[in-house]
């Protein structure tokens, strides 16, 4: 196994390819501009090492770019997750107060996400031009998640959605993804308990509901789409606030 050379976190490794990106479109362009350029014959000499130096540099940045994975490391930095207090001990009374804070906040009605992770999955929407709004409940009451379901079922998700609604592929969404268990364990931790990345379009608030103990665990983000999570966390917290009014 190759060692990697540097060790990143997920957000750093996104800002770092940009930069790459950057740059590698740069150099690209001051090589065709430098092919244009007549030098005088007396710096000739200085124009063709420009223009192989510009060369060598930009055959690195392309072996850096097709070798990214191999040479980056990234790092999954634990962090503590947001708690709250919910009042509902089941699945079906969260799934029924939920409905109702987002009736008045104009999502539509609830629908069913087809899967093959062998539980419910309920979606609220509400799409927009420009951004939409998707609300993720997903009920693994009286079941153990499992590694592999915490790896698929956000793109299960996704896939599902794009399918169905088209017009969202064309626009940023913000999904909330709600896991309903009955008791958190080292799995569920890996949900909340690291950084919820942003990556445009698709910006998201991954929470965990114990109904056992009736907590809600959020995730925190990291400086890349604060804005967008913030404005998840805001409707959440005001569900919080009001859930009284929905039970």
């Amino acid at each position: 196994m190759k060692k990697k050379l540097l060790k990143l976190t997920e957000t750093q490794a996104k800002l770092l390819e940009i930069l790459l990106t950057v740059f590698g479109i740069i150099l690209i362009i001051i090589f065709g501009i430098s092919l244009g350029l007549n030098f005088p014959s007396n710096q000739e000499r200085i124009g063709n090492f420009v223009r192989v130096l510009i060369f060598l540099l930009t055959i690195g940045w392309l072996i850096l770019v097709i070798n990214f994975g191999d040479i980056i490391k990234i790092e999954e930095r634990n962090i503590k997750s947001k708690k709250f207090d919910v009042k509902c001990s089941s699945f079906y009374s969260l799934k029924n107060s939920l409905s109702k804070f987002l009736s008045k906040k104009e999502y539509k009605d609830i629908f069913m996400i087809e899967n093959s992770l062998n539980c419910n999955i309920y979606c609220f929407l509400k799409e927009r031009r420009i951004s939409s709004r998707a609300y993720i409940l997903i009920d693994l009451s009286g079941k153990e998640i499992t590694e592999e379901f915490r790896k698929a079922y956000f793109d299960v998700c996704l896939e599902y959605l794009a399918k169905q609604y088209p017009a969202l592929t064309g626009s940023d969404i913000y999904v909330t993804h709600i896991l309903c268990v009955d008791k958190t364990n080292d799995i569920t931790k890996k949900i909340t308990e690291r950084v919820a990345i942003q990556d445009r379009p698709v910006y998201q608030l991954p929470i965990v509901i114990s109904l056992s103990n009736q907590k809600m665990y959020v995730s925190s983000s990291d400086y890349v789409g604060i804005k967008q999570y913030d404005k998840m966390l805001r409707i959440m917290k005001d569900y919080i606030k009001k859930q009284d009014l929905y039970l």
